[in-house]
Order: C-alpha cells, then structure tokens, then sequence
C-alpha cells in the first residue's frame, strides 16, 4: 500500500462519525412487553397444540425478540417484569387493560409499555384426497398418508404510554402459512411449548406467528423511531432528597419521560472577575450522581437514584445525553 493510499484510508476511518450513532443508542425509550392475552383462543390454541399452554407468553417474547433486533427500544428483561408482576399482585386478566398497563410499567419505570391480544389461533388439517379432518391436531395419524396443513393466528397490540395511560399506537396483524408433510409433523410440538426454538418456528404453526409479530414489530419499530425523535433535553433541580427517592421540580410539561436517566450536578466553585467580585466568569460543576425517573406528573417528577451518592436539595439536574 503505497504511503498516500495509507494517509487517505487512516483520515476515513478517523472521521467515521461514531458520536451520534452512540447518542441516538442512548435516546432509545425503555420499554417492556406484557404476556399477551388469549383466554378467546386458549380452546383452539390447545387443541392444535395438544396442550394447554401460555401462547400469549410466547407470543410476547417473540415480540420482544424483535423489537431487540429492530434496535428502536430499550427492553425490560422477562425477570424483571415477572417480579414485579408477582411483587404488585397483578392477575393475568389485567394484562390486557390499559390503565393497569400504565400502573405496571410507572412501576417498572419505562415509558412505554405494550400490551395485547391473540385474537385468532387455528391449525387445520386435510387429508391428501382433500377430505377434511375436521379437527385441530398435532398428533400422528394411524397409517402413512399426505396431510395439508394450515394454520392461521392473528395478533393485536398497543403501545401505551405509562405516564397518562394513553395508547400511542396499535398494530392488528394475521399471519398465514401452510404446508404438506406425510404426517401432521407441520404443526406438531412438544409441550411444553418453545416458541423461540427453531423447531418450532419452521412448523406451519410457527411460521404463521413469526408472520404475525414480525409486522407487529416493524410497526412498533417504526413508532420507536418517532419516539426518540420527539424526546427533549431539559434541565431542573431537587426539590426534596428521601433516601434513594428525589423529587424533582421537572415533570411532563417540560418533556420529561418515565425512564428517562438524568445526570446530577453540582457547583464546585465560581470564578468571579478580579475587578468585580460580582460578577461570575465561569461557574465550575461535577457530576456527583445519576437516576431514572420513575414517575411524573405535569410539574415534577420522582427518580431513584443509581450507586451512591450524597445528594442535597437544590443540586441540579439534566436529561442524560
């Protein structure tokens, strides 16, 4: 490589815009995904499964599969969530109500969180002379025969704003596939149900709720997208100093978001100007601190704080880059 080639390659790579590429990884809003409900379905989900299995769990971890994938979110672990689901006594048929939605994501501090249904879940079998089963199935039929598969599951989701309780934006989405096999090995699996394992995502059961979530997800993603667009910078100070607990005198009207992480400064010394004391040339500040809001509302807002750190009313705070 000659030394002019060398010069040019070293000054592209060193002008690489890294910077923003890393602050827009950092504005990604924290969201979570609560198991979806699907008491309307769980008969036929059972009968075509063979089992009677959480589908709404599995649906939402695909879900969160993809939304990771997509990049636009910060996502709460499933840990995390059951724990609090379990701590707050939340039942599974208040998963799909928003207003509890909101409750449990303040709680898990994030600012959004989604939450929804399985509105259709049906696998059907025929047999290769075109005669239908008549049955949902995942069973091996008596005999060696051509059996056509074909299952269809649709979805709908919402993405509620933890903060009002608003929904901020849905997505209704049916995945549709088929499949030949000389037994019902298209749709068959093994309870308990994995939804995540390849086995099951290349069955024609499988593959119609990959469909599914994944333009659930794409929607959502896009959402994403417009999320952290919208986010502000803003800037206040403690109010009130409880243990870990600090109110702020920043809520939503300034654009704060439940989730959000805020440095915490602190003014070290002022430089005055020599000729008149009065006057401040520069003021020296330390970030002592950070913490995530957990709740706001139209004027102030509650953080928690992160490690260890003497805090005092009246130390200034700003939304972290």
């Amino acid at each position: 490589m000659s030394r002019t080639l060398f010069f040019l390659v070293t000054a592209a790579i060193a002008l690489t815009p890294v910077l923003p590429a890393r602050a827009a990884a950092q504005s990604k809003p924290r969201v979570a995904v609560l198991s979806f409900e699907y008491e309307g379905v769980r008969s036929s989900a059972a009968a075509a499964l063979k089992a009677d299995q959480d589908v709404g769990a599995g649906i939402a971890d695909l879900l969160i599969q993809e939304l990771v994938a997509g990049g636009h979110f910060t996502m709460v672990e499933r840990t995390r969530l059951d724990a609090v689901l379990k701590e707050q006594n939340f039942s599974n048929s208040d998963r799909a109500d928003a207003t509890t939605a909101a409750r449990i994501g303040r709680v898990l501090g994030v600012a959004a969180i989604v939450v929804g249904s399985v509105t259709q879940f049906a696998v059907q079998e025929t047999t290769g002379g075109g005669g239908s089963l008549g049955r949902f199935t995942r069973g091996v039929l008596s005999g060696v025969q051509q059996n056509n598969s074909k299952a269809v599951v649709a979805v709908h989701a919402r993405l509620v704003n933890t903060s009002t309780g608003e929904i901020m934006t849905a997505a209704t989405a049916t995945g549709e596939a088929t499949g030949t096999s000389t037994s019902v090995s298209a749709t068959t699996v093994l309870a308990p149900v994995d939804m995540k394992s390849s086995a099951f995502g290349s069955s024609v059961v499988g593959t119609a709720i990959t469909k599914a979530v994944q333009s659930v997800a794409e929607h959502l993603n896009g959402f994403g997208v417009k999320m952290a667009a919208a986010r502000t910078e803003y800037s206040g100070l403690i109010a009130d100093v409880s243990g870990r607990t600090l109110i702020l005198n920043v809520g939503r009207n300034a654009g704060v978001q439940v989730g959000d992480r805020v440095e915490i400064t602190r003014v070290v010394r002022s430089i005055t100007d020599p000729q008149d004391k009065t006057k401040v040339l520069k003021t020296i500040t330390e970030t002592v601190a950070t913490a995530q809001i957990t709740e706001i509302d139209d004027v102030s807002a509650t953080a928690v704080l992160i490690g260890d750190a003497q805090l005092k009313v009246g130390d200034a705070i700003k939304r972290a880059p």
